[in-house]
């Protein structure tokens, strides 16, 4: 009786759950609105929140079109644009009373315009879609958390905290530049500088975290010093080079 008692509750629960998904799914809209005509010169974006959490999952997709943004989201989900020369921000406001984490977790915000040359990312999750460029440098805030998901970046410079993960993108030269708390990973590159602090919290090491597949230079440029290519770690951070049991216990 207990057993089957406790399966009833299960399948009353799985039940509920699945009849709120299905209620959300039904409530979300679609909306496409182009973007000011400025737009397509913009050259830095900015992305905010107005809420000081943020689960709308926000995309940038670089693309020749004219530039536009598609919210899929629950009604009452708000987009802020603004352009100031080359210079965009972006912002999503959420309802916060009546907001729960997996309804807010359905939005999404995708924005189609020109390459940018900087990211500045202050919320997660976040999306930048690129082609090949030259150059891109992201400066990242705590709570930001940004995937490049495709292209070739011949240099990719980050710094600030947060996380930027690049493992689906072809990065040449990664250059990083940590405070206290960043996190960034890649594939395969041909060149890596790292900048991490050399005075830091207890157990700052498991925030600052820079891991690559690959360094085809088999040099790292760490704090202005070159070292081999290979996996160190500090009482600050960590550098994971390849697999992560071929750690080694030297320190820079």
């Amino acid at each position: 009786l207990g057993i089957a008692s406790v399966t009833i509750v299960v399948s009353m629960v799985g039940f509920q759950q699945w009849r709120t998904n299905t209620q959300i799914q039904d409530l979300m809209r679609t909306t496409k609105t182009t973007l000011p005509a400025d737009f397509s010169k913009v050259k830095s974006l900015t992305i905010a929140n107005k809420n000081h959490e943020s689960f709308t999952h926000i995309r940038y997709v670089v693309s020749g079109e004219t530039p536009r943004y598609e919210l899929s989201a629950l009604p009452g989900v708000s987009v802020r644009v603004t352009v100031d020369d080359a210079a965009a921000t972006v912002s999503v406001t959420e309802p916060l009373a009546s907001m729960q984490k997996y309804v807010a977790s359905s939005s999404t915000l995708t924005l189609y315009g020109p390459a940018l040359d900087t990211i500045n990312n202050n919320v997660g999750p976040s999306e930048y879609t690129p082609t090949s460029q030259e150059h891109l440098a992201v400066q990242s805030s705590d709570e930001g958390a940004l995937t490049i998901s495709s292209g070739i970046i011949e240099t990719l410079t980050v710094s600030g905290s947060g996380s930027v993960d690049a493992t689906a993108a072809t990065v040449s030269q990664l250059v990083t530049n940590s405070k206290q708390s960043l996190s960034v990973s890649a594939g395969t590159v041909r060149e890596l500088t790292v900048s991490q602090p050399e005075a830091c919290p207890s157990g700052a090491n498991e925030r600052n975290l820079v891991t690559v597949e690959c360094v085809t230079s088999n040099v790292v440029r760490y704090n202005n010093t070159e070292q081999a290519a290979k996996t160190y770690k500090t009482n600050c951070s960590q550098i994971v080079i390849g697999d992560d049991s071929d750690y080694d216990d030297n320190s820079y």
